[in-house]
């Protein structure tokens, strides 16, 4: 069975995009300032989750007894792991993925390579 959009010629995509574009236009929504102000927003939760963490945050019960917030080590990965989505997400739109052989080190010697013996003492 063949998938739809498979069957669809270049053509077609940039047909499909120049379209989203439009109406992305139109509705005047800008998804990578969207996603900044959402970054920004995260930081903000980091920064509040890391001060719970370290007990610098109380509030009142309801019994009129001041007490500390308790700490949420899955509320604040959560944020930890929007933020380096969102970060992953921004790069490609101003840096392209570098090929570790193509990065000049400028003029550092070549290190010897690790060389691991898996013989024992008496084997050889």
């Amino acid at each position: 069975m063949s998938n739809s959009l498979s069957s669809l010629s270049t053509s077609s995509y940039l047909k499909i995009g120049k379209s989203s574009k439009k109406l992305l236009t139109k509705l005047q929504f800008n998804p990578i300032q969207k996603q900044i102000e959402l970054y920004e927003r995260l930081l903000v939760e980091d920064d509040y989750w890391v001060e719970v963490r370290e007990g610098g945050i109380t509030y009142t019960g309801s019994d009129g007894e001041l007490k500390i917030m308790r700490y949420s080590s899955v509320a604040h990965n959560n944020a930890i792991s929007l933020l380096n989505k969102i970060s992953t997400d921004l790069l490609r739109y101003g840096y392209g993925r570098v090929a570790e052989d193509t990065i000049d080190l400028g003029n550092v010697d070549k290190v010897a390579p690790l060389v691991i013996n898996l013989m024992g003492k008496d084997d050889g």
